[in-house]
């Protein structure tokens, strides 16, 4: 009744400067991940709880004329959400879910949650 995933994801960019504004770029490295597990309680009933940070600059910055602009930012934004959906038909859910956010928006502080209800089905 339980499964569980996860995915890591990392970028990595390169650019040159130019004329402009931009003289050049620190080689900038991004990382953000996702775990969730899900329980099925019965045939039309399942929870979800997951855990994610949303990509985020982990490294790198933009070269003016004499002065780095550092991109990262100063916090690390989490996400806990936990969701429960019910399965009304063959082609239609309904589901309830809460979101407990830190840092949000990657900036150091800043908490928020939000609940969300939706319905997904066809007609």
């Amino acid at each position: 009744n339980w499964t569980t995933d996860g995915q890591i994801t990392y970028a990595y960019a390169k650019g040159k400067g130019s004329y402009g504004y931009v003289r050049g770029v620190r080689d900038i490295h991004a990382m953000g991940f996702n775990l969730a597990t899900r329980y099925r309680l019965n045939s039309d009933q399942r929870i979800l709880f997951s855990v994610s940070q949303p990509m985020r600059i982990n490294r790198g910055g933009l070269v003016f004329d004499g002065v780095i602009g550092d991109l990262v930012p100063t916090g690390r934004q989490t996400d806990l959400t936990f969701e429960f959906t019910h399965q009304l038909n063959l082609t239609s859910t309904i589901g309830t879910a809460f979101t407990y956010t830190t840092d949000s928006n990657h900036y150091q502080g800043p908490r928020n949650s939000q609940i969300m209800l939706t319905y997904r089905g066809g007609f």
